[in-house]
């Protein structure tokens, strides 16, 4: 691998020089031509920076084809400085190649990753993953793919002394991209200046976006189903704010995307304002709640405002899994008072709450 400078006038007579910090200028460890960088590499394909303009680290990630038997990653940090041997042709990933010859110079560095032909026929380099679509769990994985159309992302942990990286994991996205036979033949990666990443398919003659999956009941694009955000008093329309995946609404320093994956709660309460926008003495009206934990009961206040403005509060405890429907009456005067539990049947685990009117005033206001 060479590494030149091609930020040189049009009348220089190599067409580029030698940057002054490349490794093998001093003549050590091996006397070699100054424009080398790496030895014993077979056929980068490709090779690419984790970008520090987007947080990344600045590493240098080889995908390394091999020969007759197996394909390789490579990972150099930034404080390597260059002037490794990778070791082919002496190894084929981390496996004995050609034994008849010394190695250039030792050591040889090995692969962060290595696989057979029973995996794939030609490793295609990609990129670290330094976007926001695909969600941080993807933040720092490296992707990569196979000719054979197949497409991986390394988990790495990163040395926080020598910069080296090892890997933590590997997952095969292939079945989430359409799998192998619509993608086709994948030559190469590309990185858009959001750290967004694209396949690109040879036989299919196409360019293909990796993107998130859609959630499904998700209008708002926020990752969080609707019906878990109207369940806790979010607005399934909005992404900003409190009512997007990063939003804070309860204060408590977890967002609501962490919310939901832990299985809390993202308000630490709920609060629904119910309003009747009759001006007579009649209207009808109805609403339920449902609580829908099997081992704790939900506890809910009503308030509801009367015509004199003053405010009835009535705390209600919802059973677990059972559902409780207040109603004002139906066509009849609106009655002033409070709400009261009528007993459920033995049938069901449902529960009503009946208003008891008084006689003193036909209407009593608005419910809120």
């Amino acid at each position: 691998m060479l590494r030149i400078d091609v930020a040189v006038p049009a009348s220089d007579s190599k067409g580029f020089r030698v940057p002054p910090d490349n490794p093998f200028l001093p003549g050590q460890p091996i006397a070699a031509l100054p424009e080398i960088w790496a030895f014993g590499l077979r056929n980068p394909w490709r090779f690419s920076f984790d970008n520090p303009a987007l947080g990344g680290t600045g590493a240098l990630v080889i995908g390394d084809v091999g020969q007759n038997s197996f394909e390789e990653v490579d990972y150099e940090p930034v404080r390597a400085h260059g002037g490794r041997n990778y070791g082919w042709r002496i190894r084929e990933g981390l496996h004995p190649n050609v034994g008849t010859l010394p190695a250039a110079f030792l050591p040889l560095i090995d692969p962060i990753l290595d696989y057979n032909h029973t995996a794939g026929i030609s490793v295609i380099g990609g990129f670290v993953y330094r976007g926001r679509a695909l969600g941080p769990g993807y933040l720092g994985r490296y992707f990569y793919a196979d000719l054979n159309g197949r497409v991986w992302s390394l988990g790495l942990r990163i040395d926080p002394v020598t910069g080296e990286a090892r890997v933590l994991n590997q997952v095969e996205h292939t079945a989430e991209l359409g799998g192998a036979a619509v993608l086709g033949s994948l030559v190469s990666f590309g990185e858009d200046a959001l750290g967004e990443l694209s396949l690109v398919s040879a036989s299919g003659g196409r360019i293909v976006r990796i993107l998130p999956p859609a959630t499904p009941g998700d209008a708002d694009g926020d990752s969080l189903p609707d019906t878990w955000e109207l369940q806790f008093g979010l607005d399934p329309l909005s992404a900003a704010g409190n009512d997007g995946a990063s939003g804070d609404p309860d204060a408590d320093g977890a967002t609501n995307l962490q919310e939901f994956q832990q299985g809390t709660h993202p308000r630490g309460f709920v609060r629904r304002y119910f309003a009747e926008g009759a001006v007579s003495g009649f209207f009808d009206t109805s609403f339920a709640l449902f609580n829908p934990d099997a081992t704790g009961s939900a506890h809910v206040l009503f308030r509801y405002m009367k015509t004199d403005a003053t405010v009835v509060t009535q705390a209600v405890t919802v059973q677990p899994v059972a559902r409780a429907t207040p109603k004002r009456g139906r066509r009849r005067p609106r009655p002033r008072g409070t709400w009261q539990k009528a007993p459920p049947t033995a049938a069901s685990s449902s529960s009503t709450w009946w208003p008891t009117p008084t006689r003193s005033r036909r209407s009593s206001g608005s419910p809120t």
